[in-house]
């Protein structure tokens, strides 16, 4: 989910994703202005570059008091039902000179811990199907735990290596 470039990617694919992305990750609460600053003297190259001209980022760990939080179903566990909180709003982030238009989600995990995404949603996409595809990523892990208690970790222990090293928060849906 860092890598805006393969977010960029997938979008461009036609593709929807929802990204994890860690709580150091910087947002525009508002669409930034992009473009290439002018030239501040003579002196050096004229910039070439396109940078953000006009907006303020801020980390999403730093947004958990200004959210609207909804408690959300999450799935039936032996217990009961595991309900949590999840807040969601739209952000931007900037890559290469373009302001990407996202969903920001944030789920309060048990014990105050908090998990951050983001998906290229349409902007109608309800609060309760937000929740659902950040919590399909503990079934794809799962299915990918099971399958490598069933083949046995001397078969995979290779291709488990290269998929550490190569290791991406990110479902593609």
């Amino acid at each position: 989910g860092r890598d805006s470039w393969l977010r960029r990617k997938i979008r461009e694919a036609e593709k929807l994703y929802m990204a994890e992305i860690p709580v150091d990750t910087q947002v525009y609460l508002d669409e930034p202005e992009v473009g290439i600053p002018e030239r501040k003297n003579n002196k050096g190259r004229s910039p070439t570059r396109a940078k953000v001209l006009k907006g303020k980022p801020v980390y999403v760990d730093h947004l958990h008091a200004s959210m609207n939080w909804q408690k959300i179903l999450v799935r039936a566990v032996e217990r009961g039902d595991l309900n949590e909180r999840f807040a969601v709003r739209r952000v931007w982030t900037v890559h290469e000179g373009t302001a990407l238009e996202d969903w920001l989600i944030i789920r309060e995990e048990s014990k105050g811990k908090y998990s951050y995404a983001l998906c290229n949603a349409a902007r109608d996409t309800s609060v309760e199907q937000l929740a659902w595809w950040k919590c399909q990523r503990y079934f794809i892990e799962r299915a990918n735990q099971d399958a490598k208690s069933e083949l046995g970790w001397d078969e995979l222990q290779a291709q488990k290596y290269l998929a550490w090293e190569h290791h991406l928060a990110l479902t593609v849906l």
